[in-house]
């Protein structure tokens, strides 16, 4: 029989011919379909062809797929343009009308059965990625295809022929089986350690039988099949810094492509890289060695550990001594600490061993085992990560200082510095009470005074040494109250812009008394400037000053009060020529309850805490103060300094009238009071005014007196037995349902809070003891 291409008529004698229009024309295939010679084919010329074939025919010959057509008993053969990169030149165009058992003699064995039962059965065979080596290009070569087998029915409903639709996935599958050849690689030399272990794995894994690489020679060496295709990589040149020459043997019956060198290419740095790790941990090892003998020598408590359970490489005797335990090399930390599983030191090792990042720990409690029974100790750790050369981690260094000595001792301090705050908390709680349960007292003493003015005018000079007696006791009880506010933080400062030499004018009317009565000279130089602060407080400050300095300087002595500025600051100077400071008290003269030397007499003596209270009171205004003195009996100097602000404006407040004009309006007065002294004098000067009043010694009375009488005032002490004052309001309220009565409340304390739970409650003024019995009378007569 002739062959194929002797069958095929010259073009252009195609071109005269009529060529059906199921073949078509202007493909490489179409025209060769029809210029074929069909008629020496059992098929017979086209136009002979049944309608089953035609259509068939047509269907191959118009597909953009690969796919081709075997007929008859013969199984003549009519393929696809699709189909020319897989038949390659070997095949094409002899294969066009050959018998496929002939087209495909190389591998018909494995194609006879498939076709055989598609013929047989009519029923259609798929195949995925079927390896099926194919002669093509001058050699036999691997070929995967995904195919399906069709059978393709004639006229008389019988199988006349197969229609195989086929797909080359050979690439795909190289690059799916290199892949996992080159993580097997990988995986296999990751566990070598030295060079002579990675060429014996690579030997053993690259065996004749394997699919891409038959065998690997190191450095020009023995290749150990003949007639093989080569290619040699060197490793330097794909970018390591390592010189290694790879030869490689190759599958002849895969051609050699790009992507077959870059296959090549990566197992060379693959070789290549575990080379470089297998000569860094030789060179490691050493160096670890060296290591492990410095640390074992160190006089810090260091400890290797490695391995997932944390195994003890190394322990030097510093860390084994701190630790309590001896020969723990070897052991897991869990063996060796039984008792710290679970704790936060396993976990701060587990930490670093699992994220590779370094820890300090700044004080770590640990609960060790130590002779016998369960002790708290105190350590810090140094934690660091241990890599290989390629950046694996396999263990911790630890690096431990016992801190417990420290601990304990901080904690006591701390302890004792706790008991230091409750015993100052205590003494200012102690303070404010003293100060509130010393002007209950006062109050009657005050009241009785001035109804011996009333009563005993005539009595002139008694009632002159009481007066000065209650007002400096009236000074001591609000020192008092201002230092206990002051160390509790409850003093707010209501700052306003003033006149420097007015308010040191108060400052000096405050002291005066003293001062005349010593027969001391003070002189006064003091400009006029605009300054903002609290100006009560500084008048207070000041005086302060002042009677401190004419306390402690003997009669006729000498005292100065002078001011100075600058842009930023100001300066107060109080200057005395009186008993002086000695150089041991001078530096804690300012500290509460501390005093100077002075006569035994006392006659003005004080608590020790003017000077303190002075101190805090500048500094709330960001100031300072200070004190120098050269010497008992050389005198004192006290400065102040105080930030000087730019001047606001001033209005000037019309000054009050001096004369108090006499109660107008008398008024019918309920006043409540447990101290029996207090209410009993208190409504005396009250009735002496001309009010009349009636008095309640416990809330009970004082409820049943006013649920049968009308009063126009009540005055109320706050801190009353089984009902405060507060409460006592309440019900007066819900008495005098047409809310005649007008509530004052009469109290020791006089914070804002007190100030403003009283105006909750209903009154109307909150008084604070021992009460001015003008300020009252003034208050009764605007009512």
């Amino acid at each position: 029989m002739p062959s194929s291409r002797s069958r095929i008529a010259d073009a252009s004698a195609v071109s005269h011919v009529y060529i059906p229009r199921f073949v078509g024309s202007g493909t490489v295939m179409r025209d060769l379909v029809a210029a074929f010679d069909w008629s020496s084919t059992s098929l017979g010329p086209l136009s002979r062809w049944s309608a089953s074939l035609k259509t068939a025919a047509a269907i191959v010959l118009n597909s953009r797929q690969p796919m081709f057509l075997w007929w008859g008993p013969e199984l003549i053969q009519i393929y696809n343009d699709a189909c020319l990169p897989s038949f390659g030149d070997d095949k094409h165009s002899a294969a066009l009308g050959q018998s496929g058992t002939r087209c495909w003699a190389e591998n018909w064995s494995v194609f006879r059965p498939e076709i055989e039962s598609v013929m047989s059965s009519g029923a259609a065979s798929l195949f995925e990625n079927r390896l099926i080596p194919v002669r093509r290009n001058g050699q036999l070569e691997d070929v995967f295809w995904t195919y399906t087998c069709t059978p393709v029915f004639d006229e008389h409903d019988a199988v006349a022929g197969v229609l195989v639709l086929c797909n080359e996935t050979s690439q795909r599958m190289f690059e799916e089986r290199r892949q996992q050849d080159l993580n097997s690689l990988a995986e296999g030399l990751a566990a070598c350690n030295t060079e002579v272990d990675i060429m014996e794995a690579v030997h053993s894994d690259h065996t004749p039988s394997s699919s891409d690489i038959r065998f690997v020679a190191f450095d020009d060496g023995e290749h150990p099949q003949d007639g093989l295709p080569l290619i040699s990589l060197r490793t330097r040149e794909l970018g390591l810094h390592y010189d290694l020459t790879l030869t490689f043997g190759l599958n002849p019956q895969i051609p050699f492509d790009e992507h077959y060198r870059r296959f090549l290419e990566k197992c060379s740095v693959i070789i290549g890289s575990a080379m470089i790790e297998a000569v860094n941990r030789r060179a490691h090892e050493l160096a670890a060695a060296d290591h492990d003998l410095l640390l074992l020598n160190t006089p810090v408590g260091t400890a290797v550990l490695v391995g997932d359970d944390l195994t003890f490489q190394l322990a030097n005797r510093a860390y084994c001594d701190i630790v309590g335990r001896q020969d723990i090399v070897g052991r897991a930390f869990d063996d060796v600490f039984p008792e710290l599983i679970g704790s936060p030191v396993r976990t701060a090792f587990c930490k670093v061993y699992e994220t590779g990042k370094a820890e300090i720990s700044s004080e770590m409690p640990v609960r060790l085992n130590l002779d016998g029974r369960i002790q708290d100790r105190f350590y810090t750790y140094n934690l660091a990560p241990l890599r290989r050369s390629i950046g694996r981690i396999y263990g911790v260094m630890v690096i431990v200082v016992d801190i417990t000595e420290q601990v304990l001792a901080r904690q006591e301090t701390e302890r004792l510095n706790e008991e230091l705050q409750l015993a100052a908390r205590s003494k200012d709680e102690f303070l404010a009470m003293l100060g509130h349960e010393l002007r209950n007292p006062l109050t009657p003493i005050v009241t009785a005074l001035e109804l011996m003015k009333l009563k005993y005018p005539a009595i002139v000079q008694e009632q002159v040494v009481i007066q000065r007696q209650v007002e400096h006791m009236v000074r001591l009880v609000d020192d008092l109250l201002d230092i206990s506010k002051i160390t509790r933080g409850k003093v707010e400062l209501r700052p306003e812009t003033v006149d420097l030499r007015e308010m040191l004018l108060k400052a000096v009317d405050m002291a005066a008394d003293l001062f005349e009565r010593k027969h001391q000279h003070l002189s006064f130089d003091v400009p006029s400037i605009h300054w903002h602060g609290d100006s009560a407080r500084m008048a207070q400050v000041v005086a302060n000053l002042l009677t401190n300095a004419a306390r402690y300087t003997h009669e006729g002595g000498r005292v100065a009060l002078s001011a100075s500025s600058t842009d930023s600051e100001l300066v107060i100077t109080v200057t005395d020529n009186g008993a002086g400071i000695s150089e041991a008290l001078l530096p804690e003269i300012f500290e509460l309850f501390v005093q100077g030397r002075r006569s035994t007499d006392r006659a003005e003596g004080g608590l020790g805490i003017g000077l303190a209270l002075v101190k805090n009171l500048v500094q709330l205004h960001r100031g300072e103060v200070h004190a120098d003195s050269a010497g008992e009996g050389k005198g004192s100097t006290f400065t102040v300094r105080l930030p000087l602000e730019p001047p606001a404006h001033v209005e000037k407040v019309p000054a009050a009238a001096n004369a108090v004009p006499s109660s107008t309006r008398l008024q019918h007065i309920l006043v409540v009071d447990d101290n029996r002294d207090a209410v009993d004098v208190f409504a005396d000067l009250l009735g002496m005014h001309g009010h009349q009043v009636t008095v309640a010694y416990d809330p009970v009375e004082a409820l049943d007196i006013f649920s049968r009488q009308t009063f126009d005032v009540a005055i109320l002490d706050i801190a009353l037995p089984r009902m405060d004052g507060y409460d006592l309001a309440i019900h007066i309220r819900q008495l005098d349902v047409n809310e005649r009565c007008t509530l004052i409340a009469l109290s020791g304390y006089g914070q804002t809070q007190d100030k403003q739970r009283s105006r909750m409650a209903g009154f109307i003024e909150h008084l604070v003891k021992p009460v001015d019995s003008r300020s009252l009378l003034d208050l009764l007569d605007t009512l």
